[in-house]
């Protein structure tokens, strides 16, 4: 099914550009044009407007103004502004305050402009559809939570009915069961796709074994022209509670990584989560929060950066563990302090180098003979014994030792391991 028309609001003060970008655009997209903020701010009231691309100098309202006067009101819409090389302080501003999506230098050139507008439309429908599926996750655990009240309150006045109580426990319980499955066809709709990860990174596997139906763990693969981002990410609690922070994680991620670099998105990640998560009632202390890897590889380079909100990166090369600390503290968990700063680790990388990142669920999990934690040197063991293997066979022992290891004990958390060969 194609897409429909974007509708695109162009604002500047020049009547010739104006025309000049409506005939550029308006076989593909539905054009609005604007010769001032005022009139641009009209037409956002009247029309709905995905794309706003506005002039930065412009005579009364600037374009970094008008950017900052929308923020609030259209939130989700991408934000683009058109500037001069000499207009770097503007430019700023607009990133900081404006939240715009890309700038674009004069003069503009039309087939990039285009690529530029395809890339803010799928992102803008992307976001879209991530929210429609949040919300539907949100209902339908609030459907939830009337049901378990009705619920409790049967209990109470007819415990004398044991029967009928028995039975009407047994089909609410099926509806709360059907309702988290449906949660995690939400859930896994966040995930990379095989067919996405394998394009991307064809040396790889990814062990992921959620503890219930649902999951606080998930990972997240973006590309970035020559740039691969892949984040492994570990979110307080597990079941329900852990899927609701995994979307949360999941948009914030999504909406930093224009900033290109894994230490200042987990700086932004981080504000968002305290914007999200902050209660006015606790304003000291929120213990809601991630524990993530994130990293970025140049693929002609091979240039890897790295950043870590209470995690650790695995490289074996040539029989040889090399272990990459991020920083100690986890993303949120806020104890009066919001304004955190990730380290962002540079490290060339090599032909044949295997790269591990992963959740603490596998070296948590309890059993052996003595039933103890598997623990991380166990974990290291294992992985210099198989990875120069192929991907599908490091992933099947991965999956066969726990299971082993762990016997008859319950699972005690989500896994996840994230593997890619170089």
């Amino acid at each position: 099914m194609d897409m429909p028309k974007a509708n695109i609001l162009y604002v500047d003060d020049e009547a010739h550009n104006l025309i000049s970008f409506k005939a550029a655009f308006r076989r593909d997209y539905n054009i609005y044009t604007a010769n001032n903020a005022e009139e641009g701010m009209k037409i956002l009231q009247d029309s709905p407007i995905e794309i706003i691309i506005t002039d930065q100098k412009m005579p009364g309202t600037t374009g970094v103004e008008f950017l900052e006067q929308i923020v609030e009101l259209y939130p989700h819409t991408i934000r683009m502004i058109l500037t001069g090389f000499s207009d770097i302080e503007a430019i700023i501003q607009a990133i900081n305050s404006g939240g715009i999506y890309r700038y674009i230098t004069k003069p503009w050139d039309e087939n990039e402009l285009k690529m530029t507008f395809s890339g803010a439309y799928k992102l803008y429908l992307a976001e879209e559809n991530n929210r429609l599926l949040f919300q539907q996750l949100q209902e339908k655990v609030y459907q939830q939570e009337h049901i378990i009240e009705e619920r409790t309150k049967d209990i109470h006045q007819q415990k004398h009915f044991l029967e009928l109580q028995n039975q009407l426990i047994s089909r609410k319980n099926k509806d709360l069961l059907d309702s988290i499955k449906y949660a995690k066809r939400i859930q896994e709709a966040i995930l990379p796709s095989e067919m996405f990860m394998k394009a991307l990174l064809p040396e790889s596997f990814v062990y992921y074994a959620p503890k219930d139906i649902v999951s606080g763990d998930f990972y997240w693969l973006e590309k970035q022209e020559d740039d691969v981002l892949l984040a492994v990410v570990d979110c307080t609690g597990h079941g329900v509670p852990g899927a609701f922070m995994s979307i949360l994680g999941y948009n914030l991620l999504n909406e930093s990584m224009r900033l290109n670099s894994p230490g200042l998105i987990l700086n932004a990640v981080n504000k968002g989560l305290y914007k999200a998560l902050h209660n006015k009632e606790e304003e000291k202390y929120i213990k809601d929060g991630m524990e993530i890897s994130l990293l970025k590889i140049n693929l002609k380079s091979n240039l890897l950066e790295f950043a870590g909100a209470n995690t650790r990166l695995y490289i074996v090369r040539n029989n040889d563990f090399i272990e990459i600390e991020g920083d100690k503290e986890p993303l949120g968990a806020f104890y009066g302090n919001v304004e955190k700063f990730y380290s962002n680790i540079s490290f060339q990388l090599e032909k044949g180098d295997m790269i591990y990142a992963f959740t603490d669920g596998y070296v948590d999990q309890f059993g052996g003979k003595d039933n103890k934690k598997f623990l991380s040197k166990r974990f290291k063991d294992m992985l210099l014994n198989n990875y120069n293997k192929p991907m599908p066979e490091q992933h099947k022992t991965m999956e066969r030792t726990i299971i082993d290891w762990r016997g008859d004990n319950d699972q005690v958390d989500d896994i996840l391991v994230f593997g890619l060969r170089v």
